[in-house]
Order: C-alpha cells, then structure tokens, then sequence
C-alpha cells in the first residue's frame, strides 16, 4: 500500500516504455525522472538495495544519506524532504521490508554499485604547475581542487557526519548511468527548501569543465567503466 500508493515509488524507479508506461516486468528497477536517474530499488545484490540493511533503507529514507552507500539528489531528495521523512518510524520500516522483498532485477553489475572507489589523493600531481591559460585544458586535478577538494577533503573522504559524503563507496559514482553525477555538479543539491553546501555549478562550468571533472571523479572514486 505505501510503496505501490502513497509513495508511488514506481513511478519514478520503473522503467517505461514508448508511450511512457510502466515496463511491468521491470517494477523498480531503475528508471528516468527529469533527466536524473532514479535507481534500481528491488532486492539484488547487486545492482539494487539488496545488501541494503533495514536500518541504513530506513536512514536513507530519514536523512538522505547513509555513510558508504549514497546519497539523495534531485527529485529523490524532494521526496524525502517534503514527505518521506515525516512519515513514522513504523512506515519507514515497513517501506524497507516491502523492497528488501521484491524480485531482484539485475543489470549485470559484477559488484554492488556501492562498493567501488577508494580514497585517493591526486593533488599532488597538480602542485607547483602553472593553470593554462585556457580553462577548459584545466585537468580533472585541478578542477576537484578547485571546486570540490575543500567540502570533499582531499581524498574524497567528505566528513565523518556523511552531510559532506564521500565520493569512493558512494552509489553515485558506481552506476553505469552517469546522469546524477553529472546534475549534481550542474544543479547542485538543496536541502529543506533552502540551498545546501552542495552549490550548483552549471553557471560556472563549462560542458568541456564537467565533463573533464566527471571523467575524473569516476576513474579515481567511483566506476571507472561508465
């Protein structure tokens, strides 16, 4: 009744088909809601929730985020902050009961999308060299430096409270959907109506700039094959 109602959760995480309904067969495995990418939620172990505890779908859930598997951005983010956490304790956990029960849908992930990366330092590569002139031959380095070194931390360990997450164990980064990394850099992620610590930098950025950034975001902390 939650899931399937209320939340309407399918209605976003289920693909659809040319004339937009819902692929049945592929209920919540993964679907597009304006542009961002709303993830497999079935119980594989994979490519879904499946190693998932009840505890961590029910902080997600909660606070948008849980420490070393993901956080919520975009529309995900506005569902949680204008509904799902003021739901009770008692509907959270039964949301997280229901989809630790579903079928599991894979993808052909050989690993759980949150488990790729590892801390990593690159900077060191970029001190003492000179910024080109033209800012779109910045190298990925110098771009995380700019941007994202001083919330993220130098190696991508973000901050102990998961607020500031990590970039390596971060499901973001270990989809082979690249779309919610890219708006997250673009769009930015805001919290409770106001605007977060994540700002956006689509006006900043060119499109040479995130790709390059998301290029290397991926091959030194998340899914080097996406």
């Amino acid at each position: 009744y939650l899931v399937q109602g209320l939340t309407h959760c399918s209605t976003c995480h289920t693909p659809r088909n040319a004339l937009m309904a819902e692929i049945g067969k592929r209920s919540l495995g993964g679907g597009d809601v304006g542009g961002w990418y709303a993830p497999n939620i079935t119980s594989d172990t994979q490519d879904g929730i499946g190693q998932w505890s009840s505890d961590e779908i029910v902080a997600y859930m909660r606070q948008g985020h849980v420490p070393g598997k993901g956080s919520s951005a975009g529309p995900m983010a506005e569902a949680i902050d204008h509904s799902l956490r003021h739901l009770s304790e008692a509907d959270l956990r039964a949301i997280a009961t229901y989809l630790q029960s579903t079928p599991p849908i894979s993808e052909g992930s050989n690993q759980p999308t949150f488990s790729w990366g590892q801390a990593g330092d690159q900077l060191a590569s970029i001190r003492g060299v000179a910024w080109p002139r033209d800012m779109n031959a910045m190298t990925g380095a110098q771009l995380y430096d700019a941007y994202c070194a001083s919330c993220h931390q130098a190696q991508g360990q973000g901050s102990t409270d998961g607020k500031l997450p990590p970039l390596f164990h971060n499901s973001s980064l270990g989809h082979t959907n690249t779309n919610n990394l890219v708006l997250s850099i673009l769009q930015g992620v805001p919290r409770h109506g106001r605007d977060s610590i994540m700002p956006a930098f689509g006006h900043e950025l060119s499109d040479q700039q995130v790709t390059t950034l998301s290029n290397y975001l991926l091959q030194n902390y998340g899914r080097p094959d996406a």
